[in-house]
């Protein structure tokens, strides 16, 4: 029972990070101090209190809910119990972010909390002319 519990409370703490991270991507903008990168030692410290095998198992549990939309179904206490279906591109299954709170020892960098481009694609810097 502890196990579960510790499970189900690592995916309510990534559904809490799945909405601050949806939100920026919806809004295109940072908005929540804990989301800067000045604040990533916290992000790490905070995931690090679960250990690296809860952490694997609550990061399978929210990936194995399938959301059928016609909302006829009935909420059951197991669907209560645990997050599910996230909506962030950051805490997609194979995303950096989900490697990087996968690992033992929890690393966060810059990469992992950027805000992804809204094109889908990789982001273009223009060139600036050389002078003549």
């Amino acid at each position: 029972l502890r196990r579960e519990n510790a499970i189900a409370a690592a995916t309510w703490l990534m559904g809490f990070f799945d909405s601050l991270l949806f939100w920026e991507e919806r809004e295109q903008s940072s908005f929540v101090e804990i989301l800067s990168i000045r604040q990533k030692h916290c992000v790490s410290k905070l995931f690090q209190l679960f250990s690296a095998d809860i952490r694997t198992l609550a990061i399978s549990k929210i990936h194995s809910h399938k959301d059928t939309g016609d909302g006829a179904s009935a909420i059951t206490e197991d669907k209560m119990m645990y997050f599910g279906n996230p909506r962030s591109k950051r805490l997609t299954r194979d995303s950096l972010l989900v490697m990087a709170l996968s690992k033992g020892k929890i690393s966060v960098r810059e990469l992992e909390m950027t805000l992804p481009s809204s094109g889908g694609g990789r982001s273009t810097r223009q060139r600036k002319r050389p002078r003549v």
